[in-house]
């Protein structure tokens, strides 16, 4: 019984040393991810800068056009739910440290009283000897908790980093749209005042200038319409820099460099499934399930397991000293309740694992196919200007010559405009598909957080 007192007393001194809470090592582990990853370098900047810091040097990029690289900086330094999104590891470097702790010795203190004035003192310090022996488990459920929390954040950077780089090309590819919009506008516009002088002149009926103006007021609406997805994507891209009173965002023109080759869908799958952190993630949850159906089932099982020092002094003053113990007896549970409930969670796991596997082919897929179907509209849009700037060039030759009227000139230019913006929009669904293949690539599944 001594040996187990001095036992005991020995891993209560080793419980007295805990692990520190600072979190920075293992946002390190994040930073090294992400960057292996992404190639972008991340900052957990309440930690490390002051509010007024960060602004300024915001301010000042604000000042001239940004590129996709000097975006990426200011959201990964100034997103506010990235920030909210670190202090999760900070939380569970807390855990950890909490489970690396002994729970506190229980004292326990009783005087009683003779009939005359003799008494008896009794007194006892108790201390959970289940958690002493459950330490290590429970230790080690932390770390794999750590682990799984550093993983989750990382996944919400890379996720965070791919939803700017859509945002950045979307903002620049409508403002591009918009600018020819506005074109195609001054186009019917221009159209519907010559109709209107003709119509003046007695030269056109009244349902071609009807036709000529509706065509005009519906380009001022495709406009306006227009305009507003330029608003909607600026403030997208806003949100994500963390700009409180929003900003005229001027983006340089990044040249996008067009790769024509893919990996096949079978290596593009094989990559996906590799790098997957949902998957990693599911394998470290059934690893901490294993410790955790350890620890549950014995504080079950042993629900009670305390051992201490019992002290008393008797009436002749005598003190006497001896060791207690207290220990739950198993006699109704046996854990067989607790053991299958693990059991079927484990099942789960795999089952989810699987599910998730499936879904991450499906996706890469998908998003493949997205990739080269917008390529192939991209060729044949390509190939449509120049035989739509020459239809212009052709049609304007025959006007000055007599042979075609201004108006359709004027429809051609309002063709070659329009096959422009369908080149347009072919790039931004380039962009966009190329975007989220890389993102499933890097790691991760688009997923709805708001």
């Amino acid at each position: 019984m001594v040996r187990i007192l001095a036992l005991s007393l020995a891993l209560i001194m080793a419980g007295c040393h805990p692990i520190s809470t600072d979190p920075g090592l293992a946002f390190m582990d994040v930073q090294e991810n992400v960057c292996d990853r992404s190639g972008e370098h991340v900052e957990w900047t309440s930690r490390y800068y002051h509010s007024c810091e960060v602004k300024d040097l915001i301010n000042s990029m604000l000042d001239d056009s940004l590129t996709l690289d000097q975006v990426l900086y200011i959201v990964l330094l100034n997103n506010p739910k990235l920030q909210a999104i670190y202090e999760e590891i900070g939380i569970s470097q807390a855990q950890l440290v909490q489970a690396s702790l002994l729970k506190n010795p229980v004292l326990s203190l009783s005087l009683r009283f003779s009939s005359g004035f003799d008494y008896i003192i009794e007194s006892g310090l108790l201390q959970d000897f289940l958690d002493i022996l459950l330490k290590p488990a429970k230790r080690k459920l932390a770390r794999a908790e750590l682990e799984i929390t550093k993983l989750k954040v990382t996944g919400e950077i890379l996720q965070i980093i791919a939803q700017t780089e859509i945002a950045f090309h979307s903002l620049r590819k409508e403002i591009e749209i918009l600018s020819l919009q506005r074109e195609i506008t001054d186009a019917y516009d221009a159209s519907g005042k010559f109709a209107k002088r003709l119509h003046q002149a007695g030269n056109v009926t009244d349902l071609f200038l009807s036709i000529e103006e509706s065509k005009s007021k519906q380009a001022q609406i495709d406009q306006i319409a227009q305009e507003l997805h330029v608003i909607k994507e600026t403030e997208r891209l806003n949100v994500l820099m963390g700009l409180e009173q929003g900003a005229c965002l001027t983006l340089s023109d990044d040249h996008f460099i067009f790769q024509d080759t893919l990996e096949s869908e079978d290596a593009l799958q094989l990559k996906a499934i590799a790098a997957s952190i949902d998957l990693q993630i599911l394998q470290l949850k059934m690893r901490s399930l294993a410790l955790e159906a350890g620890i549950t089932i014995n504080e079950t099982v042993f629900q009670k397991f305390e051992l201490g020092p019992d002290v008393e002094r008797k009436e002749s003053g005598v003190w006497y000293l001896g060791p207690q113990l207290g220990i739950g007896i198993p006699l109704f549970d046996f854990g067989y309740a607790k053991s299958a409930e693990f059991k079927a969670k484990l099942k789960q796991l795999c089952h989810k694992s699987s599910a998730h596997a499936v879904k991450l082919c499906s996706e890469v897929r998908l998003a493949h196919f997205y990739l080269i179907n917008s390529q192939e509209k991209f060729h044949i849009a390509q190939e449509l200007i120049p035989l739509a700037e020459k239809t212009t060039e052709e049609t304007l030759r025959q006007t000055n010559a007599m042979q075609v009227g201004v108006f359709e000139l004027l429809q051609t230019k309002q063709r070659e405009l329009v096959a422009k913006q369908q080149a347009v929009h072919s790039m931004k669904e380039i962009l966009i598909a190329k975007t989220n293949l890389e993102l499933l690539l890097r790691g991760k599944m688009w997923e709805n957080n708001d």
